[in-house]
């Protein structure tokens, strides 16, 4: 049975779960949309229309997705030390390490892209930092999703991330804010991550 969609948000995600699942349209009149495709459609326009969207973060000047290198050299002054990740993504990153030069004490890195020196992201590793305290200097205007990962597009927690009420990854998101804080079981904050987006896909792209 087809349905007719009412809302453009609702017919993005339905395309957006066709094409995640893989399906292929030989001919015009096999594109129906099913009872299910619009109920998972609604179920995720209802759950994104609630939710801030996410915007770039900016630390101490900062801004991701748009400071550069030079503006990191300039604010932080120089790191520890810098290597070069390949494989992880689409892009060659350098990853510039700082010690004790974040919010609380541990250790920050500053992600830059190999190709145009723009910053792409920022992770604080904090030491004993409880959620009760990173609350306290964040703020309550949070938001507590779980993920779990995309294991069929990469290897353990090489993954991507998709959100999911069942995941085993837990974070505090300031999404106005762009700032993400991952923490254990034990809830304590294992990363606070700085970020120009949003840290996971509204859903799993991996067949089911």
């Amino acid at each position: 049975m087809s349905v007719t969609i009412v809302s453009l948000t609702e017919v993005v995600i339905v395309l957006q779960l066709l094409l995640a699942r893989s399906l292929t349209i030989k001919y015009p009149e096999q594109f129906v949309l099913t009872d299910c495709h619009f109920q998972i459609a609604q179920q995720i326009a209802s759950r994104q229309q609630r939710r801030p969207e996410w915007r770039s973060a900016t630390y101490r000047s900062i801004k991701v997705g748009k400071s550069s290198r030079v503006d990191m050299l300039r604010i932080l002054g120089k790191p520890e030390r810098s290597e070069l990740l390949e494989g992880a993504r689409s892009h060659k990153e350098i990853w510039h390490h700082y010690a004790d030069a974040g919010d609380f004490p541990g250790e920050l890195v500053v992600a830059t892209d190999k190709r145009n020196g723009l910053i792409i992201g920022i992770w604080l590793y904090p030491e004993d930092l409880s959620k009760q305290k990173a609350i306290e200097h964040f703020g309550n205007d949070y938001l507590i999703t779980k993920y779990d990962f995309d294991r069929c597009l990469g290897d353990g927690e090489s993954a991507p991330l998709y959100e999911s009420p069942s995941g085993e990854v837990t974070f505090i998101e300031y999404r106005q804010r762009g700032i993400a804080l991952c923490t254990d079981y034990r809830g304590m904050v294992t990363d606070i991550r700085y970020v120009k987006g949003p840290i996971g896909d509204p859903f799993s792209r991996c067949k089911r």
